[in-house]
Protein backbone atom coordinates (compact mmCIF):
# COMPACT_ATOMS: atom_id res chain seq x y z
CA UNK A 1 0.00 0.00 0.00
CA UNK A 2 2.87 2.37 0.75
CA UNK A 3 4.44 1.88 -2.67
CA UNK A 4 1.11 2.36 -4.44
CA UNK A 5 0.33 5.48 -2.36
CA UNK A 6 3.61 6.97 -3.59
CA UNK A 7 2.68 6.28 -7.21
CA UNK A 8 4.52 2.98 -7.61
CA UNK A 9 3.25 -0.45 -8.42
CA UNK A 10 3.98 -4.03 -7.53
CA UNK A 11 5.57 -5.92 -10.42
CA UNK A 12 3.76 -9.21 -10.69
CA UNK A 13 5.84 -10.41 -13.61
CA UNK A 14 8.89 -9.47 -15.62
CA UNK A 15 6.80 -7.88 -18.38
CA UNK A 16 6.12 -4.80 -16.22
CA UNK A 17 9.83 -4.12 -15.46
CA UNK A 18 11.34 -1.20 -17.38
CA UNK A 19 14.70 0.59 -17.32
CA UNK A 20 13.31 3.11 -14.83
CA UNK A 21 12.10 0.40 -12.41
CA UNK A 22 13.56 0.38 -8.90
CA UNK A 23 13.35 -3.15 -7.52
CA UNK A 24 13.27 -3.90 -3.81
CA UNK A 25 15.16 -7.05 -2.96
CA UNK A 26 16.09 -9.12 0.05
CA UNK A 27 19.26 -11.06 0.74
CA UNK A 28 18.13 -14.09 -1.32
CA UNK A 29 17.48 -11.91 -4.39
CA UNK A 30 20.85 -10.25 -4.03
CA UNK A 31 22.61 -13.63 -3.84
CA UNK A 32 20.86 -14.65 -7.06
CA UNK A 33 22.11 -11.51 -8.77
CA UNK A 34 25.70 -12.16 -7.64
CA UNK A 35 25.70 -15.74 -8.95
CA UNK A 36 23.93 -14.99 -12.23
CA UNK A 37 25.94 -14.17 -15.36
CA UNK A 38 23.14 -11.91 -16.58
CA UNK A 39 20.88 -9.53 -14.66
CA UNK A 40 17.75 -11.60 -13.92
CA UNK A 41 15.78 -8.38 -13.44
CA UNK A 42 16.83 -6.71 -16.70
CA UNK A 43 16.00 -4.15 -17.95
CA UNK A 44 15.74 -2.74 -14.40
CA UNK A 45 18.97 -0.98 -13.57
CA UNK A 46 18.58 -0.50 -9.83
CA UNK A 47 18.20 -3.06 -7.05
CA UNK A 48 17.50 -1.62 -3.60
CA UNK A 49 17.62 -3.16 -0.14
CA UNK A 50 14.22 -3.59 1.51
CA UNK A 51 15.07 -0.76 3.94
CA UNK A 52 15.01 1.73 1.07
CA UNK A 53 11.25 2.37 1.38
CA UNK A 54 11.19 2.52 5.17
CA UNK A 55 14.00 5.05 5.50
CA UNK A 56 12.87 7.07 2.49
CA UNK A 57 9.52 7.56 4.24
CA UNK A 58 11.09 8.39 7.61
CA UNK A 59 13.53 10.90 6.11
CA UNK A 60 11.09 12.32 3.53
CA UNK A 61 13.57 11.83 0.67
CA UNK A 62 14.74 9.05 -1.62
CA UNK A 63 18.23 7.96 -0.61
CA UNK A 64 19.09 5.81 -3.63
CA UNK A 65 22.82 5.46 -2.82
CA UNK A 66 22.75 4.25 0.80
CA UNK A 67 20.45 1.24 0.33
CA UNK A 68 21.45 0.18 -3.18
CA UNK A 69 22.70 -3.40 -3.43
CA UNK A 70 26.22 -3.48 -4.80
Amino acid sequence: MVIEAAGGQLCEDKKTVTASTILLAGEEDHKLLKTSKTNPWAPATELQNKDFVKFSILRHKLDRKTYKWK
